[in-house]
């Protein structure tokens, strides 16, 4: 197969997959952004809870320290 042939044949199933009915995202659309926006949640309350515990104003955790 030359080059130029695989290139034709990945082109028509760019075409294949991008017309109606092909392609698509599995389980459609909606999942996606459910998806996506469990992920963003977990990645803010990920950064609250670090900003919470680190947040500069409280440096030892100890019983022992001196303030």
């Amino acid at each position: 197969m030359s080059g130029q042939e695989a290139f034709r044949r990945f082109a028509q199933q760019l075409q294949r997959a991008s017309g109606p009915g092909g392609g698509g995202l599995p389980g459609g659309s909606g999942r996606f952004f459910a998806g996506s926006g469990l992920l963003l949640a977990l990645v803010g309350g990920s950064i609250l809870l670090n900003a919470s515990l680190f947040n500069g104003e409280n440096t030892c955790f100890q019983r022992t320290c001196e303030s």
